[in-house]
């Protein structure tokens, strides 16, 4: 755990949980190896063995995207009901994978 993501590893189930809070930062270590914005997703990877006895690696990506880009301040009170109402804004997530799953 560190200022830049907080990651959790279950080498066991192939299953990566990931807060990723600076999007500057490259994890080469990753399978996802950075990310335009600060996000959290669960990665897991699975092997499925196919008839001839050969390996054909899949994975689901969970991504989850907190920041709805609204007004915000320290005090939540002191937002008005038009910021409160404030449509979420839309953005394009872009994320780098390291090597195949």
């Amino acid at each position: 755990m560190d200022n830049d993501a907080h990651i959790i590893k279950d080498n066991l189930k192939k299953i990566t949980y990931a807060s990723i809070f600076n999007p500057k930062t490259n994890f080469d270590q990753l399978r996802v190896r950075e990310t335009n914005i600060a996000l959290s997703y669960i990665l897991e990877e699975e092997e499925e063995e196919e008839e001839e006895e050969e390996e054909e690696n899949s994975a689901t990506l969970t991504i989850c995207e907190p920041d709805m880009r609204k007004n915000s301040k320290r005090n939540m009170d002191s937002l008005t009901e038009v910021e409160v109402l404030q449509k979420e804004q839309t953005h394009n997530t872009r994320l780098t994978l390291n090597g195949c799953i």
